[in-house]
This record gives C-alpha cells, sequence and structure tokens, in this order.
C-alpha cells in the first residue's frame, strides 16, 4: 500500500511539473510572438527584408543544407 501511495505521489508530481512546463512553454512563444511581430513593423526589419543580401541568406543556406542532406543519403 505504501509503495501504491509512492507511486501516485511520484506520478502528481511529475503530472504537475509536466502542466508547469506546458505553460513555461506556452508563455514563452506567446513573449516570442509578441516582440516579432512588434519587430516585424520596425524600419530596420522591412529594410533588411527589401534587400538582395537577405534572400540569398534565406533562401540559400537551407538549399544548400537539404542538398547536403540529399547527397549524404544517397551513397
Amino acid at each position: 500500500m505504501i509503495a501504491l501511495a509512492k507511486a501516485v505521489k511520484k506520478t502528481v508530481i511529475v503530472i504537475f511539473l509536466l502542466i508547469l512546463f506546458i505553460a513555461f512553454c506556452t508563455l514563452c512563444g506567446i513573449v516570442f510572438l509578441a516582440i516579432f511581430q512588434w519587430f516585424m513593423q520596425t524600419d530596420s526589419f522591412l529594410g533588411l527584408v527589401g534587400s538582395v543580401e537577405f534572400w540569398r541568406w534565406a533562401l540559400g543556406i537551407p538549399f544548400v543544407i537539404i542538398l547536403f542532406g540529399f547527397c549524404a543519403n544517397v551513397s
């Protein structure tokens, strides 16, 4: 009976910590999206997105990584 009580106590603690972790991640996500949405309206972001160098990095780097991934899996 004592073993069952300890198991239930550990399970409740794990569930509580999991709920706290999910709440913390949700809060961090909301804060990140709010800051990012504010930053998207600033002139520095609009100037950055309008530049050619930004799109070369944004589209070129993932393309190169995917290309290397496919080349590594071929052999």
